[in-house]
C-alpha cells in the first residue's frame, strides 16, 4: 500500500515516485490552485504539495503517490529531516475522514487537560512524543531481553489467576464464576513461581513480569506495573550483581545510543559514610566530608558529644554581588540525624546557624 514512511524520504529519493500513508497534520493554502499538506506518521513528516480543489481536512487518512522533488529555494525546512525535499504531482486517495480533534495533535497538546488527553487517548498517541515514548519502552525491553538470552536466561511465563498467598501488600481479588464464593487473586510478583522453577532445575530463569497490587500510589508505583523479574541457582553475590549490570547498561545503551561505563559498587556502609544515603546519585560529587576529629574538643554545644559530624560542600556558581560562594551544610548523626547547620564561605570569612530538629530523623 506503501512505498516509504513520510519521515523517511531524503535528498538521495529525488526522481523517484513514492506512495506514503499518514494522517494530515496540517494544511496551507498555496495561491489559487494549489496546497500544502503536511502528511504525519510514526516516522516524522512529509510536505506533500495537492491541487486546491481536494478537501482534506486535519487528521484525514490519506494515501499519497507522486514524485518526489527538491524543495524551491527559500521553502527549505531546516528543522525537519525531511525539510530540503518534498512530494509533487500527487495523487490523494481519501482512506478516512474524520472530525476536528478536540486538542492539536502536537506538542500543544502537553498543556492540555490530562483527563481530555485520556479521555481521547487514540488521538495523544498519535502525537510524537508518546510514539517515542512507546518505541523507547520496546527498544529497551527488547535489548533487555537480548541482554539476558546472552547469558543463558530462559523467559518463563508465570500464571496471573493465582491463589491468594501472604506477601507484603493487599492482593486484587477476581470472584470464582465455577465457584461461588471463591476467589483467585492476582500475583504481586511472581515470587513462589520462580523458587518453584529454580527447584526444578531451570537454574536461570526471567521474565518481563506484570504486577498488581492493592495499594496507596506513589510516585514510581502503581496499581498495576512491569518489573523485570528474575532467579538464579548456584551463584554468588558477584554473580547476581554482573547479570543484573549486564541488563542495566544493554538497556541504556538502547535508550543512549552509547554504552556507559560499568556500575561502580560499593558497600552499604560506605554509600552510608559517603553519602548518607543508600541510594546515592554518584552523578554529582557531593560526598560527605568526615569531621567528628575536627571538633572533638569543641565547646560549641551543638557538636559537642556528637557520635560523628559531616559536612556536605556544595560548590555553586555566581551569586548576586558577582562573588563566588562555598555553601556547606553540616549534618549531625546520633542514631539519626539530629540536627543540621548551614554555612556559608566567603572570601575572608564564614557565617552560618545550626537548628536543632524537634525530632531525631532516620538516616535517608
Amino acid at each position: 500500500m506503501r512505498t516509504h514512511l513520510c519521515g523517511e524520504l531524503r535528498e538521495a529519493d529525488i526522481g523517484s515516485t513514492v506512495s506514503v500513508c499518514g494522517w494530515v497534520g496540517r494544511r496551507r493554502e498555496h495561491g489559487e490552485h494549489l496546497a500544502f499538506v503536511d502528511l504525519r506518521d510514526h516516522s516524522g513528516i512529509v510536505q506533500c504539495v495537492i491541487n486546491d480543489d481536494v478537501d482534506v481536512r486535519s487528521e484525514y487518512v490519506l494515501k499519497i503517490t507522486g514524485t518526489v522533488r527538491v524543495r524551491p529555494e527559500g521553502t527549505v525546512n531546516d528543522n525537519l529531516p525531511t525539510g530540503k525535499v518534498e512530494i509533487g504531482d500527487c495523487e490523494v486517495e481519501i482512506l478516512r475522514t474524520a472530525t476536528p480533534p478536540p486538542f492539536p495533535i502536537d506538542a500543544r497538546a502537553d498543556d492540555v487537560d490530562e483527563n481530555i488527553r485520556l479521555k481521547h487517548r487514540y488521538l495523544d498517541l498519535r502525537r510524537e512524543r508518546m510514539q517515542k515514548n512507546l518505541r523507547l519502552r520496546s527498544k529497551i525491553n527488547a535489548a533487555v531481553r537480548n541482554a539476558m538470552d546472552l547469558q543463558q536466561f530462559v523467559e518463563v511465563e508465570t500464571p496471573m489467576l493465582v491463589p491468594s498467598t501472604p506477601e507484603g501488600a493487599r492482593e486484587f481479588l477476581v470472584p470464582s464464576r465455577k465457584e461461588p464464593g471463591s476467589f483467585y487473586a492476582l500475583p504481586q510478583s511472581p515470587q513462589l513461581f520462580k523458587q518453584l522453577l529454580m527447584v526444578a532445575g531451570v537454574d536461570r530463569y526471567y521474565q518481563m513480569a506484570r504486577c498488581l497490587r492493592d495499594e496507596d500510589l506513589r510516585a514510581d508505583r502503581q496499581y498495576e506495573f512491569m518489573q523485570m523479574d528474575m532467579e538464579m541457582s548456584f551463584v554468588n553475590q558477584d554473580d547476581v550483581l554482573d547479570a543484573v549490570s549486564e541488563a542495566v547498561l544493554a538497556a541504556a545503551e538502547a535508550a543512549t545510543g552509547e554504552r556507559p561505563a560499568p556500575i561502580e559498587r560499593i558497600t552499604w556502609h560506605d554509600a552510608m559514610n559517603r553519602f548518607g544515603s543508600d541510594k546515592p546519585d554518584l552523578r554529582f560529587a557531593m560526598e560527605l566530608q568526615e569531621l567528628t576529629p575536627v571538633f572533638a574538643n569543641t565547646e560549641f554545644k551543638a557538636f559537642a558529644g556528637a557520635l560523628h559530624l559531616h559536612l556536605l560542600a556544595l560548590q555553586v556558581g555566581r551569586v548576586q554581588g558577582g562573588r563566588g560562594r562555598r555553601q556547606g551544610q553540616v549534618g549531625r548523626r546520633r542514631r539519626g540525624w539530629r540536627g543540621l547547620g548551614r554555612g556559608r564561605r566567603g572570601r575572608r570569612r564564614g557565617q552560618g546557624q545550626v537548628r536543632p530538629h524537634p525530632q531525631p530523623l532516620r538516616p535517608p
